[in-house]
């Protein structure tokens, strides 16, 4: 399963999260896309 994540907060925002064993960080209006298994958990650590 794959799950597409798109930061659209106000355009001074970005965004630090894990995804299984995975980090990603995020500028404004950027997104990723996040290939999941069962019970993967999304952890957002940062927005700032």
């Amino acid at each position: 399963m794959k799950i597409h994540i798109k930061n659209q907060l106000n355009n001074e925002y970005e965004i630090e999260f894990c995804c299984g064993d995975k980090e990603f960080k995020l500028g404004p209006e950027e997104e990723v896309t996040v290939e999941v298994k069962d019970e993967d958990v999304i952890y957002f650590d940062v927005v700032r």
